[in-house]
């Protein structure tokens, strides 16, 4: 016969996991309808602008896309803050939103960024397949472009990493909170141009890396950091495109060589040599925080269980 104790932690488990999925569910429901009522608001706050230029996908138009993900960002706030206050009794620093070492966490989350692109960019241009043809002064877009990035990195991480990666952990593990905010994140970027299947691995591997930077500090805005000047950097400094979008960019370059190696049209997010250095930084940092990844289950499970 099952011991009781074993039956009460899988009952727990189940219930558990019933609950995520409802809440994930009711969640991005609730964000799909946010976001569209923030670029409602957005269209009816801005003169002779309509909800088709808002839904707009032209990426050299940088002010509308900045009017569309601050509308965005409206929406994403309001509804994932409500979720938290309302659904899950927590308040807006449980999503790493408190100003405790802002400057510091968002500036970690830059060198990562910066470290890893430059690293990528410098092998594959040290190969040959990179040829830098000249520069170009962006002038006022290369400051509308560093708050759109800024816009987009908000909106994307109060979702995967400020709420799916807390609620999922709360109520299962870590690991299962990396996952569920992994994949939500690169679900959402699968109908991007020229998407591939080394651009999925990076995307995954991205999302995995961010959830760590987020764990490990327990602050939003390191991965926020890294978000933002991962798309500021690679697109309009070095010159590739952004998840398979093109925005104008400092250098103008040209690539020769296979796609799976140069990243091609979706950037150097489509490169096998981004892929190893997106899973080198995930283990450097998984070896070096895993006492404290850990601790952060068992404290969660000594409570549970001490509830029942």
């Amino acid at each position: 016969m099952e011991p009781l104790e074993s039956k009460n932690v899988r009952k727990i488990l189940l219930g558990n996991i019933a609950l995520v999925l409802i809440k994930t569910i009711a969640y991005l429901v609730v964000i799909v309808l946010s976001i569209l009522m923030g670029l409602g608001l957005m269209a009816t706050l801005l003169p002779e602008t309509s909800m088709a230029a808002m839904t707009s996908t032209d990426f050299y138009d940088w002010e509308n896309l900045n009017y569309q993900y601050l509308g965005q960002l409206i929406g994403v706030l309001l509804s994932t803050l409500a979720f938290r206050y309302v659904v899950d009794k927590k308040d807006y620093r449980s999503i790493g939103l408190g100003l405790n070492h802002f400057g510091s966490y968002l500036g970690e989350g830059i060198l990562w960024a910066v470290g890893i692109l430059s690293v990528a960019f410098l092998l594959i241009w040290m190969n040959g397949n990179i040829q830098i043809l000249g520069t170009q002064n962006l002038g006022v877009a290369l400051l509308g472009y560093l708050s759109f990035f800024l816009l987009v990195s908000l909106v994307e991480e109060v979702i995967c990493r400020g709420y799916l990666l807390n609620m999922v952990t709360e109520h299962l593990n870590y690991k299962a909170g990396i996952a569920v905010s992994a994949i939500i994140f690169t679900l959402a970027h699968i109908g991007n141009n020229h998407f591939s299947w080394i651009a999925f691995c990076n995307l995954t591997l991205g999302g995995i890396l961010m959830s760590l930077l987020y764990l490990k500090h327990q602050s939003l805005y390191v991965p926020i950091g890294f978000h933002w000047i991962w798309n500021y950097f690679q697109g309009n400094i070095l010159g590739f495109g952004v998840s398979g979008t093109d925005v104008l960019g400092i250098l103008q370059i040209q690539i020769d060589g296979p796609d799976w190696l140069t990243g091609g049209y979706f950037g150097l997010e489509g490169s096998l040599i981004t892929c190893l250095l997106l899973a080198i930084a995930i283990y450097s940092l998984w070896t070096g925080s895993k006492d404290q990844l850990d601790r952060i289950d068992s404290e969660k499970n000594i409570s549970v269980l001490n509830t029942y």
